[in-house]
Parts: C-alpha cells; structure tokens; sequence
C-alpha cells in the first residue's frame, strides 16, 4: 500500500530530474519545488511507526528534499562526481591530460562520451591556422572521428557571414596566411 500515490509520484519525478546530470542549482530548485508542493497536501509528515504495511520510503525521500540544506547539496555533487569518475575513469585516464589542449580535448571526450554534449554542441577555437590543425590531429587521435572539430576564431567569423550573407565573403589573402603577412609587414619596415 502506498502512502499517497501523488508523492510516489513526486519522488519518481525528483529522482528522474536529478539523474539528468550534473545537480546544478536549477535542477535542485526544480526538485525542492517538487517536494514542497508533494508536501503540501499533509499537515505534518507521518512517523514511520504510524506506517506498517504502507510503502514510506518516496515519502521520507520526499521529505529529506525539501529540507535539503547546503551541506546536503554538496554531498548530493560530490557523490554525483565520484560516479562519474568511476565511470569515465578509463577514458579520462587514457588521456594525457598535462598540455592545456590535451585538457581540453578531454574535457570535450568527456562531454560526448557521457552524453552530456554532441559534438555539435562543443565550439572548439584556437587563434592560428596551425594550432588548429594541431588540435584537431589531437582530437582525431584521443577520440576518433566522433564529429568534433577545431577551427580558428577567423574561420568562424568567416563561416558566419557566409551562413548570414549566403555565400563566402573574399579576405585578404594575408587574413588566412601568416608568411605572407610577415613578409608583407616586414616589408613596411625596410
């Protein structure tokens, strides 16, 4: 026997919601709603020797997130971390993770391999034409062609008007060559 089907209910829902990912603040917010209003149709909660034979535990997990307190929240994060440690621990151990772009690679494997992110949904930018190829070589070797790519601050500037005008906008051959710039600059000085 339940103890009331609409918290059975709520509690499924706060558990739902909290399994979606990281316990960020608005998720929590959301649940603590959930338990509140759940809360609100009783004038005191049940102890649990009035309950033999009803089902209590969504009731008292309903209670114990509506009165959730920071120090709770915390443990609520750290326990969700660890798992994912768990988890992921392979993948992110696999990784090199000394060189800034090795990190970031990672951070970007971790969020697509957790389903957190599409590849899609991950802008990776660098400021060179070099450090971009790097960093997509990078990319393809830790992670495969999982549809992820590096670009150059400019190459997206340059993808955005094409996508906002319809067709590609013509630069400056020194935009996109960096010994023709040099040269060409060096030249002004001599």
């Amino acid at each position: 026997m339940q103890l009331s089907p609409q918290v059975e209910k709520s509690a499924d829902d706060i558990r739902s919601l909290l399994a979606k990912g990281y316990p960020r603040q608005s998720r929590i917010d959301l649940a603590n709603d959930i338990a509140l209003q759940a809360l609100s149709r009783f004038v005191r909660a049940p102890e649990a020797e009035w309950c033999e034979g009803i089902e209590e535990v969504p009731f008292q997990w309903v209670v114990d997130v509506a009165g959730w307190q920071e120090s709770d929240l915390e443990q609520l994060r750290q326990s969700y971390m660890a798992r994912q440690l768990k988890l992921y621990y392979e993948f992110l151990h696999r990784l090199k993770v000394s060189p800034l772009p090795s990190v970031l690679v990672g951070c970007a494997g971790y969020l697509i391999n957790s389903g957190l992110a599409r590849a899609s949904d991950i802008l990776m930018l660098v400021f060179a034409n070099k450090a971009a190829a790097e960093m997509q070589a990078r990319i393809d070797n830790r992670l495969g062609r999982c549809g992820l790519a590096a670009s150059t601050f400019h190459t997206l500037g340059k993808d955005i008007i094409a996508k906002v005008e319809g067709q590609q906008q013509s630069l400056t051959p020194f935009a996109e060559d960096d010994k023709r710039l040099a040269l060409h600059v060096n030249q002004w000085f001599v």
